[in-house]
């Protein structure tokens, strides 16, 4: 390409002329033509028209949209009709119309969310996207086209220069030339302020300008030359003509190619040129950098491809058995080999054959075998009892099983043959009815409370029906056996951890990505959709307000200890790092940085994170970066590139376990990664309890403990995927992965001067003046050894609080009470003619 000289200095006159100029531009541009047109036209959208919905149904007619991808053009587009899956009661959705490399549509579902959806942005090779459709429950609420403007079609072109104005309708102020002022006043007896003209009374006489005014009309504005145009004056030296010849001669002093972009009315014209160049200039260099297509090649459909070293394809042929290489259990037969399979076969007799076929099982006799015989899916069949039906055993297993059949002889039944013998209604427990059916029992069961004969819904957890008056207790014993004892406690708190197995805190399924311990004992669990909180570590996860959170598929976080709780988010529109002040009001991105994998603050302030990736079998690796005291800029530490889950240490270290490798720990403040020689494992989480115990996590494994300074032991959980690790302040450990949420007490001695349950009991309520009592009975002794006690009301609180005690023994003083050797030290007693208890001492 051939470059414009703009001269050495300003006005020496020793550029490159403006007509040579214009001739290097107009052969630039001619080149740049012919390398534009071998380029291959981008993607674009080039008609759009309207996306109709109905409920779930979204109907787009024959030929509203156009596109073009991959340079072919889609023009002759068939109507498409399809029915959209319904997002969760009360989540937001936004799908996406795409058109294909078929000519034909796709529906590309987006995320759901409970406040807002976000749009997808990353969509299958060989298509372009159409429209957004707004989904909400079970209803379309809306649907948006494409805006073509992104593409500047012609259609979008034309109609912006439709708005712009036609020179054609400028105004001429200049009304001519006249003999004299009488002569123009007649010609123009009014005109508009600004309108001028000149009058020239003959040879000889200067010109004079005449301008109207609205008040005085024509008045004398200066003389001049009899000149009516510029081709009578003559040419001065310094102020010279305007002409074709010489504009194009004059060369371009001063033009600079440092800047491009778009030519606007301000610019002058060594702006203009300076701009066309430096967009040929970019255009060139981009140009430059593509490939050089190879020659046409006739189209086929061949099996044998020859490409270059760029990856573009040469030539194709039909292979040969010669092109494919030969490989174990799979070997190619030559002439001769087969020459000597025929020779072999011919050799051997028919008999001989028969028994090639035969195996060591037989179809008419019987026989006991003792080798593993497989049947592939479907190919095992039982004939009926009648010779008319074959019936297979179709398995649809995913893993090796083992079914093992009942010591009995008796017919298979299916689970709707169980089913079709309960008769029952919904929350009732069925009971036998007779020895082969089911019918409702007494006993109703809510899911969260237990009814005795009740008729309305249980509201405690145990509910007896108010239809009469209802018993409980312990059945009556044998004549030869005591009564049973009957202990009803409340609940009592120990010094011992009594279960070392994590149990459910949350059964919906969120593939969770995280968890991190906050303040008070909350902890934050992190999913793709959102972030969930558990507060003060009581009570279910609840989603946490994440107003203004850049990104989504949240992976980590921490809280810091002045309550500012951080995320990291791996993708949406600006992934990074986010920031909610004081645990209160809208997220904000603290730094747009990809693949986010875990977070952690220590008691000092400083915040942590580490970058990598989320895929499970292992992914980018990175650095660990580090923000002092929660100020300034996250620096990174320089440390081994790996894939580092994180965790802060009450003393403020912080431990790294590495997906695929060992543990490591970074002392407080420092740079350095001190190994602390673990088994290599897939760890996928790690955290810290309050009293330094480190808890780490395997993918698809176990989680393994270390108390301070020993060896990391497995806990015995059960295998799951265990993302999601973290400690509260109440050394409560919370775990989560690709299924539910699970917590489990890590403190044995647990906190000091707990509540034991209060032993409550309640007697039922009147209305008004009635009676309400809670009454104390036992067996009255008798005289007989076999003699039944009788039920005897020893005492009773009443409805306005008074104790009554209706059988206290009555002595005639404290001596005849003290030698009674039935009546218990400590019991009560009266003194006859005195309303005063005594007790024994």
């Amino acid at each position: 390409m051939e470059q414009i000289f703009k001269g050495t200095v300003v006005g020496d006159k020793t550029g490159t002329p403006a007509r040579q100029a214009a001739d290097v531009i107009n052969g630039n541009f001619a080149l740049v033509d012919s390398r534009i047109t071998a380029l291959e036209n981008p993607d674009a959208v080039l008609k759009k028209g309207n996306i109709d919905t109905d409920g779930l149904n979204v109907h787009v007619d024959e030929l509203a949209f156009e596109w073009r991808i991959s340079q072919m053009e889609f023009t002759e587009n068939p109507e498409y009709n399809v029915t959209l899956d319904a997002a969760t009661d009360g989540y937001h959705r936004k799908d996406v119309l795409l058109g294909n490399n078929t000519g034909g549509y796709n529906i590309f579902k987006g995320n759901e969310d409970a406040t807002s959806a976000t749009e997808p942005n990353l969509f299958p090779v060989g298509t372009i996207k159409l429209g957004v459709i707004d989904v909400y429950g079970a209803t379309i609420t809306g649907s948006t086209p494409v805006d073509l403007s992104a593409y500047a079609t012609k259609d979008y072109v034309d109609e912006g220069l439709s708005t712009k104005l036609d020179a054609s309708a400028y105004n001429d102020r200049f009304k001519g030339k006249y003999t004299s002022l009488g002569a123009l006043e007649t010609a123009y007896p009014t005109a508009n302020a600004g309108d001028y003209a000149q009058v020239d009374s003959g040879s000889g006489s200067d010109v004079i300008n005449y301008n109207y005014d609205i008040e005085d009309g024509w008045i004398e504005g200066g003389s001049g030359s009899s000149a009516t145009n510029t081709d009578a004056l003559p040419e001065g030296s310094i102020h010279l003509y305007f002409e074709a010849a010489r504009v194009l001669a004059t060369v371009l002093s001063g033009i600079s190619f440092a800047t491009g972009g778009a030519i606007v009315s301000t610019d002058t014209v060594l702006q203009a040129f300076g701009k066309i160049q430096k967009q040929i200039n970019d255009i060139l260099t981009t140009l430059n950098g593509k490939l050089t297509a190879n020659l046409p090649i006739t189209g086929a459909t061949k099996t044998k491809v020859t490409y270059d070293a760029n990856g573009l394809v040469t030539g194709g042929a039909d292979a040969t058995t010669a092109d494919i290489a030969d490989s174990t259990d799979k070997r190619y037969v030559t002439d001769t080999q087969l020459t000597k399979v025929n020779a072999i076969d011919q050799a051997v007799s028919a008999t001989e054959k028969a028994t090639w076929n035969a195996g060591d099982m037989t179809t008419n006799t019987a026989q006991t075998v003792s080798g593993l015989k497989t049947f592939l899916n479907g190919m095992l069949g039982l004939r009926n009892s009648a010779n008319t039906f074959t019936n297979l055993f179709s398995v649809i297993t995913t893993a090796t099983r083992t079914w093992t059949w009942p010591d009995k002889s008796g017919t298979i039944a299916m689970t709707s043959d169980i089913v079709a013998q309960l008769n029952g209604t919904v929350n009732k427990l069925v009971k036998f009815g007779t020895t082969t059916t089911g019918t409702d029992s007494r006993i109703t069961d809510t899911g969260t409370y237990l009814g005795i004969d009740v008729i309305n819904t249980p509201l405690k957890d145990i509910t007896l029906g108010n239809q009469s008056t209802k018993s409980v207790g312990i059945e009556d014993s044998e004549s030869i056996f005591p009564g049973r004892d009957l202990i009803v406690t409340a609940g009592r708190t120990v010094n011992f951890i009594i279960s070392s197995i994590l149990t459910v805190l949350d059964a919906t399924n969120r593939n969770y990505l995280g968890s991190f311990p906050g303040l008070n004992g909350d902890v934050f669990f992190c999913t793709q959709t959102g972030l969930f909180k558990q507060t003060g570590g009581t009570g279910a996860l609840a989603l946490y307000a994440t107003t203004g959170l850049s990104g989504a598929y949240i992976t980590g976080g921490c809280v810091t200890p002045s309550g500012d709780v951080y995320v990291c988010t791996q993708l949406g529109t600006s992934p990074g790092i986010n920031k909610q002040t004081g645990g209160t009001g809208s997220f904000s991105l603290q730094l747009a940085i990809p693949a986010v994998r875990s977070m952690c603050c220590t008691p000092n302030g400083d915040v942590y994170f580490s970058n990598g990736s989320t895929n499970s079998t292992g992914g980018s690796i990175g650095d660990i970066y580090r923000r002092t005291g929660g100020v300034g800029s996250f620096v990174a530490l320089g440390v081994t590139a790996r894939d580092y889950h994180i965790a802060a240490a009450p003393n403020n270290d912080v431990y790294a376990a590495v997906r695929g490798g060992s543990i490591y720990r970074i002392a407080s403040g420092t740079n350095t990664l001190t190994d602390l020689l673990t088994t290599l494992r897939t760890w996928s989480s790690i955290s810290v309890s309050p009293n330094g115990d480190i808890y780490a996590a395997v993918y698809n494994g176990d989680i393994y403990k270390s108390s301070v300074g020993s060896a990391f032991l497995a806990t015995g959980q059960t295998t799951r995927t265990y993302e999601a690790l973290s400690v509260n302040i109440n050394y409560t450990l919370y775990a989560g992965g690709s299924g539910n949420a699970f917590f489990m007490n890590t403190f044995s001695a647990g906190f000091p001067n707990l509540d034991g349950g209060t032993y409550k009991a309640k007697a039922g309520t009147g209305k008004g003046t009635g009676k309400s009592r809670y009454e104390f009975y036992t067996g009255q002794k008798t005289v007989s050894g076999t003699d039944m006690q009788l039920d005897t009301l020893r005492a009773y609180f009443d409805e306005n609080g008074f104790f009554v005690y209706l059988t206290p023994p009555v002595y005639a003083n404290d001596a005849a009470a003290d030698a009674d050797v039935n009546l218990p030290s400590g019991a009560y007693y009266k003194v006859t003619g005195s309303r005063v208890l005594y007790q024994k001492p």
